[in-house]
């Protein structure tokens, strides 16, 4: 007879009576609790422990048995509502109450499959475990002592540890930032301060007859007091006060207006028409002021009007023509909130002479040590948080200047700094760990001697890494900040093959030094052995081979330098036969440069390269004359045979257009990895939109500045600077040339980025900046004019620090018309477009490039690649090679009109005009064009690489709105 398995499945009511209980979990305090709850002699019970798997054999449960079903005098047993009932089969199988096997067993069956001497306990989820009744354990075993092991009692056991240094004072209880901010809110709308009388100004009379029995000169003729503030105006207003007072004595309990009421009308009418603004006396008040600024600074500083906007008031309050006195202490409360203000209307030389004479005193006050003054006088008086933050920090009032930079400046990364420049450390780093800034915040905790924090910050910045793919950095901090020089080498060697081709070779160059720099010889050869066994390392050939070559000739250990030399020459041997004429002549130099001092291989080297270079002409022949007989044809030239015009044939496939219906002028776009920006305008409205590869566009994902005024001579195509990062790890830098920076906005959170991304103006740009734009490596660049005939180029890194600079030499205003077109940041150089001339600046020289045709954009090739240029005019473009002396150009898009163009990340040139595409390669000094096709989109004001290498993007203007098409290249 067949053997059939036995199942257990749960009935809706119990099949048997229960004679044990199950207590879940694994912790014994929590089975005596239950077990002593139950009011039952504990001696008669047995446990048995349930194991977490037959490999785990950590309790997971307990099982009672021996428990009495009713106690003296008949009382049930109190068995807890947590233990689960279990009945017994044939005396020997405990399991659930509800539990039925099937198939059915009869009781014969059992004894045969049970035995006599085990004990088993069936559980639906472990499954049958089975217990020798020896197994079996006491309740009181629970608490019964563990056995005693030897210990050497001479070895004492680290206590407490103290902190070696004095880190840093602070208070039990600190006050946080925002309770500073709120210090003194208590004041406003109270009273203001008395109103002091300036002294007058030279030539001034201000004799007590004269104002008394005399008309006041400075009186508005044109306005309702304009009879005079005289004699009859001051009795008039003294009957006025002494009607209001008289008023207030009588009673106004009458359901009618009387007597009384009109009274107090008149009283506060006339009051309210004497207190009305005097313009020509508010002119003379300006000018004691300036006076008094220029004879007693510190008390001129007392009535100096604020020039640092409105926000700080709390509507308006009653006019008048005399200045007031203020505190010249910086207060933070006053920023935040005030009283009413009185605003004066001064005319734009006044302006100018009283924000000169303040900024001259803010220096002699910091000249003098009195920073709070300095930073009082460019804070409320000029409206410049930047520099009053500035001043604060120079004069050691870290915790104020923290705030202004956080809560006014919206720049945590500088608050964080000024705190830990005060010695502040565990609040800084707290801010710095809000902002992401793991390792800041890690380091701080390892000064205050906190190594689990610190360390916990170390571990948050290397998930950062991982996220961004940025595994260098990571493998970094694994060594340098937790001393895990194996675990970086773990990261790396796991992921070097999974990066961009731009970082593969950093990331080996990296792991061979970190192995090299602590004698882990034995990871550089299973490296190595990787390398070699990879099955397809076509897509990173180039760099994988210039590490090998690398690290053959300078890998400390000499058995390795060996091994890389044979692994190169194992890889270039399975490669070389299938790659191009320009990757065979980089292999071939990789693998001459492994080998110094071998003139013979140099010599061999050559010699391939030159079989190599035929069999390659006459195998692209022969594809193209089998492929387009037509197109071979037109290619020869008389007298030339057809192997001397190599040609990459190439197509557009899976073309795929998204729109965005919208009313806006779109202007510029850019991209960062999986990530494009563009922007436009509608009307003085500035929007910045943003996307991604491949994904229909989301309206929602959009920020918006109002007003970003552009004047006459703002150039339309040109006047929007985006810059993101190339990974879209910081805030997009988004600009309007000749304008103050815009206000930080945000992109909402994606499941791309589950946080906002925040985007605004650099804090660094001014008026003078008309272009800003980011290298390779993410350091902003400014464009500037210094002087009305040179240009500043600085840099800055992603703190705002500034790097680099430099200036051009003279220009002519003429070669600069009708404006910039683009700037380009490359490795070494920095190209700007003007009119018909591009500017090649460097650390120390600048050259001008004039050019028959006006330029109409630039574009810049990908990083890590050869530096190349491209510019479009007004019918196909040019592409330049070179920086200096040896500048090569060559045409590119001959025919297309007003193109626009970009270099794909592999390398190909594409030139797109509103009914054509040219597809060019560029390599050796030379232009080739590889395919040309006719399209029917809108007008193209961009065309950009996408995250993919043979993709591109064209960003066209149509009726509906943005058209955003991506088009690959794909060799026939």
């Amino acid at each position: 007879m067949p053997a059939a398995p036995l199942q257990i499945r749960r009935n809706e009511s119990p099949v048997r009576e229960a004679d044990a209980w199950l207590l879940p979990g694994s912790d014994p305090s929590l089975w005596l609790d239950q077990v002593c709850g139950w009011n039952v002699p504990l001696e008669p019970i047995r446990l048995y422990l349930l194991p977490v798997s037959h490999t785990d054999r950590r309790p997971a449960a307990v099982l009672a048995t021996g428990l009495p079903a009713t106690i003296g005098g008949g009382t049930k047993a109190q068995v807890s509502g947590q233990a689960i009932p279990y009945g017994v089969i044939s005396g020997r199988l405990y399991l659930p109450i509800e539990a039925v096997v099937q198939p059915p067993v009869s009781e014969l069956e059992w004894k045969e499959l049970l035995g006599e001497e085990l004990i088993s306990v069936w559980h639906p989820a472990i499954g049958l475990v089975r217990f020798d009744p020896e197994e079996s354990i006491r309740v009181a075993e629970l608490l019964a002592p563990p056995d005693r092991k030897p210990a050497r009692w001479g070895r004492a056991v680290a206590g407490v540890r103290a902190a070696r240094r004095l880190v840093s004072v602070e208070p039990d209880s600190p006050p946080t930032l925002d309770q500073i901010f709120d210090e003194g809110r208590g004041d406003i709308a109270s009273e203001p301060p008395t109103l002091d009388r300036l002294p007058p100004a030279p030539g001034e009379k201000r004799g007590w007859f004269r104002r008394l029995f005399k008309p006041d000169e400075n009186s508005d003729a044109s306005g309702p007091s304009g009879k005079g503030q005289g004699l009859g105006q001051r009795v008039k207003a003294a009957l006025a006060r002494m009607a209001l007072k008289f008023a207030a004595t009588r009673p106004h309990s009458s359901q009618r207006r009387t007597w009384v009421n009109s009274v107090e009308d008149w009283a506060r009418g006339a009051l309210k028409k004497m207190n009305l603004p005097n313009p020509f006396a508010r002119m003379q008040e300006i000018q004691r002021l300036l006076h008094l600024l220029e004879t007693d600074p510190a008390q001129g500083l007392r009535h100096a009007i604020p020039f640092g906007g409105t926000e700080a008031h709390r509507g308006r309050g009653a006019a008048g023509n005399e200045l007031g006195s203020r505190d010249v202490d910086f207060n933070l409360s006053r920023l935040g909130g005030g009283g009413p203000a009185d605003f004066w209307d001064l005319p734009g030389d006044y302006r100018l002479r009283l924000m000169q004479k303040y900024r001259e005193l803010a220096a002699r006050e910091v000249a003098l040590g009195r920073h709070r003054r300095a930073a009082y006088i460019h804070a409320e008086l000029l409206g410049d948080l930047n520099s009053a933050a500035a001043v604060l920090t120079l004069g050691r009032h870290f915790r104020e200047a923290a705030v202004l930079y956080r809560d006014r400046l919206n720049n945590p990364i500088q608050a964080a700094r000024c705190l830990e420049q005060g010695g502040l450390l565990q609040e800084a780093a707290q801010l710095y760990e809000q902002q992401k800034r793991f390792e800041d915040a890690g380091l701080l905790y390892r000064r205050l001697e906190d190594e689990e924090e610190a360390v916990r910050c170390f571990e948050l910045e290397i998930e950062e890494c991982r996220r961004k793919s940025d595994y260098v950095r990571g493998a970094q901090l694994c060594e340098q900040r937790l001393n895990l020089p194996l675990r970086a080498l773990e990261m790396l060697a796991e992921t070097w093959w999974r990066t961009d081709a731009s970082r593969v070779q950093g990331t080996l160059t990296t792991y061979f030094e970190m192995a090299g720099r602590h004698g882990l010889g034995d990871r550089a050869k299973q490296a190595l052995r990787n390398v070699r066994s990879k099955s397809e390392l076509r897509a990173v050939l180039q760099p994988v081979a210039r590490v090998l070559s690398a690290q053959s000739v300078g890998y400390p250990e000499e058995s390795i330098r060996h091994e890389a030399l044979d692994t190169l020459r194992s890889v270039a041997a399975r490669y070389l036969p299938d790659l191009s004429l320009d990757e065979t002549r980089q292999m071939t130099a990789t693998l001459t440069s492994a080998v110094q001092g071998d003139r013979l291989l140099a010599r061999d080297g050559e010699r391939f390269l030159r079989k190599t270079e035929v069999a390659i002409k006459e195998r692209e022949a022969k594809r193209l004359a089998l492929a387009h007989p037509a197109a071979a044809e037109s290619r020869r030239r008389p007298g030339e045979v057809a192997l001397s015009a190599p040609l990459r044939l190439i197509r557009l496939d899976h073309p795929r257009t998204f729109t965005l219906k919208s009313n806006v002028e779109w202007v510029t776009a850019a991209s960062a990895g999986n990530t494009f920006y563009v922007a436009g305008y509608v009307g003085d409205m500035l929007v910045v939109h943003r996307g991604y590869w491949g994904e229909p566009l989301d309206p929602l994902q959009r920020v918006v500045w109002k007003p970003a005024r552009r004047t006459e001579d703002d150039d339309d195509e040109r006047s929007i600077s985006l810059a993101p990062h190339p990974q879209d790890a910081q805030p997009l830098a988004v600009h309007v040339p000749f304008h103050m920076p815009l206000m930080d906005r945000s992109f909402p959170p994606t499941d791309r980025q589950p946080h906002p991304l925040p985007a605004g103006g650099p804090s660094w740009a001014d008026k003078t900046t008309f272009y800003v734009t980011r290298d390779a490596r993410g350091n902003l660049w400014e464009a500037a004019w210094e002087a009305p005939e040179r240009i500043r180029v600085r840099s800055f890194d992603t703190d705002g620090v500034p790097q680099l600079s430099s200036m051009t030499h003279a220009l002519d205003p003429t070669d600069l018309f009708p404006g910039l077109r683009g700037f380009h940041a490359g490795d070494q150089y920095r190209y700007l477009a003007f009119g018909r001339c591009v500017i090649i600046v460097s650390t120390d020289w600048s050259r001008t490039v004039e050019f028959r045709n006006e330029i109409y954009s630039i574009a810049g090739s990908a990083p890590h690649t050869r530096p190349r240029v491209a510019l479009t005019h007004a019918e196909g473009g040019t592409v330049l090679w070179g920086q200096r002396l040896d500048l090569e150009t060559r045409p590119f898009a001959q025919g297309l009109e007003s193109p626009r163009a970009c270099f794909t990340s592999s390398g190909w040139l594409v030139g797109v005009s509103k009914h054509a595409v040219s597809i060019s390669s560029t390599s050796s000094l030379t232009v080739t064009e590889s395919l040309r096709t006719s399209v029917g989109w809108g007008t193209p004001f961009a065309v950009l690489p996408t995250d993919s290498p043979n993709e591109f993007a064209v960003f066209s203007q149509t009726a509906g709105g943005l058209d955003v098409t991506t088009c690959r290249i794909i060799p026939v």
